[in-house]
């Protein structure tokens, strides 16, 4: 994967964040929204990876320098994923030693710290109140991803303090071709099987194949 130009569809919000990282006008906070498959995790690492790109082309991030293969590889030291014990929630210590503890650490190689927490619904009360810290006054180089698939599990004190994007499902056609170059050994009934069922969704468009 390479940046935005990598993931399929949802262009609008692609090519928001590209400004926003071009300019310099980043949010401190954004919530991504969507069912599982929809590809959040996806779109939080090309965030980081046009980030931090060292060599950035008129395409988006280069894929090759060291920051985007650290980024891809998920060691870059500037981009923590919250890491849990549990399946099923995520607790108040863990916000609280993996982010609200180390916010104010500054940055190793670039201007800027992103924190990803995959499955935010899953923060019990407590956590969320704890990353209400961060959120309220967060240092200026951090930003903070909140992926989730039930928004309703979020505090409204959350969810005010937050860029809420909803990613939308893709075409028929996008899911198709996407398959096609995925799984070039598949037939048209199998592909058109899966694209009727995944509802514009690539994840369950996958699974499904």
């Amino acid at each position: 994967m390479t940046g935005f130009k990598d993931i399929i569809g949802n262009d609008l919000i692609k090519e928001q964040f590209s400004e926003a990282i071009r300019t310099g006008k980043l949010s401190h906070a954004y919530l991504i929204s969507g069912d599982k498959g929809m590809g959040k995790k996806k779109l939080a690492r090309a965030f980081c990876e046009e980030l931090f790109c060292e060599h950035p082309t008129e395409g988006g991030a280069c894929g090759t320098c060291p920051s985007c293969r650290k980024v891809l590889s998920g060691n870059h030291p500037d981009v923590i994923w919250l890491n849990t014990a549990k399946p099923d929630v995520i607790k108040v210590d863990e916000i609280r030693e993996q982010i609200v503890d180390t916010a104010e650490i500054r940055p190793f190689l670039g201007g800027r710290k992103v924190y990803i927490i995959p499955d935010a619904e899953r923060m019990n009360q407590q956590a969320q109140n704890s990353l209400l810290k961060v959120l309220e006054e967060p240092p200026e180089y951090v930003i903070i991803f909140l992926l989730c698939s039930d928004e309703t599990a979020l505090l409204e004190t959350i969810l005010s303090r937050v860029i809420r994007i909803r990613l939308k499902p893709r075409t028929d056609s996008m899911v198709k071709e996407h398959l096609r170059d995925r799984f070039p050994d598949s037939d048209e009934e199998g592909l058109d099987l899966a694209v009727a069922f995944s509802r514009g969704n690539v994840g369950r468009a996958e699974d499904i194949l």
